[in-house]
């Protein structure tokens, strides 16, 4: 938890202080900390391949706790999908984003396409 005074002028630096769990001191943020907070924010996203592996492994687990939820990425549109499913009649009781909303980001999709070729 950081804290920053709201009363220091702008020109005026206040650093980061962490609140301790139990003590209830206050003690400087390590720079550290900080600087590997701002590296994995800059990190290259994961491949396809790497999220297919991971959507994988997340199914694998779910399969064994929870049978009526399955997890899936659009391949148009590389979003993640989330379908609950009856376990007895095998039919789709909520999905997260809807099959509308899915079909209305790739009709924009294709509109957009089409309004840059006709401006170049």
């Amino acid at each position: 938890m950081s804290i920053q005074s709201v009363g220091a002028s702008a020109g005026q630096y206040t650093p980061p202080v962490q609140i301790s769990a139990g003590t209830g001191t206050a003690r400087p943020v390590d720079a550290s900390l900080e600087a590997g907070k701002a590296q994995a924010a800059k990190a290259a996203p994961p491949s396809r391949e790497q999220l297919n592996q991971a959507v994988k492994q997340i199914q694998d687990v779910i399969e064994k706790t929870a049978n009526s939820l399955q997890f899936s990425i659009d391949e148009d549109l590389g979003v993640s999908i989330v379908k609950v499913i009856d376990t007895e009649s095998k039919k789709t009781i909520r999905q997260i984003p809807t099959e509308e909303v899915l079909d209305i980001a790739k009709a924009l999709d294709k509109l957009q396409g089409l309004l840059i070729k006709q401006r170049a």
